[in-house]
């Protein structure tokens, strides 16, 4: 772990890797997280297999099984590529994808995929798709 406060709270967590000022720094016991970028993971206590490259990634949930690449404050499980994708999501599930400035209109949503700039931007706050 490299940076000013990162990983300070780590009591048992193992085989996670931190670079950036306080980057998994409420980290726990999660295991298998790779967190790039400051503020990153910071939601992380006890999640594990978690990818987070750029600055606010994952940064106010604990969730297992995600992966964010740019500027995001997702807080989701799934994926999100590209600047604030999936920012307004609290929860989801099921593989959810967003990619580009996406999905802004809902903020949970299951089994979804969001493509393009402002994709979903017109859901409702409940937003639940089986396909």
């Amino acid at each position: 772990m490299i940076g000013r406060g990162t990983g300070n709270n780590t009591m048992s967590g193992s085989r996670n890797i931190a670079i950036g000022n306080d980057t998994m720094n409420n980290l726990t016991s999660g295991s298998y997280n790779v967190g790039i970028g400051d503020s990153c993971l910071q939601g992380i206590k006890t999640g594990n297999f978690n990818v987070g490259i750029g600055v606010n990634c994952l940064q106010s949930t604990d969730v297992s099984q995600s992966i964010v690449i740019g500027y995001s404050n997702f807080s989701s499980s799934g994926i999100a590529i590209g600047v604030s994708a999936g920012g307004s999501l609290s929860s989801g599930s099921n593989n959810t994808v967003n990619i580009g400035n996406a999905s802004n209109g809902a903020s949970v949503s299951n089994d979804s995929v969001f493509i393009g700039n402002n994709a979903g931007g017109g859901l409702g706050s409940n937003f639940t798709s089986n396909y």
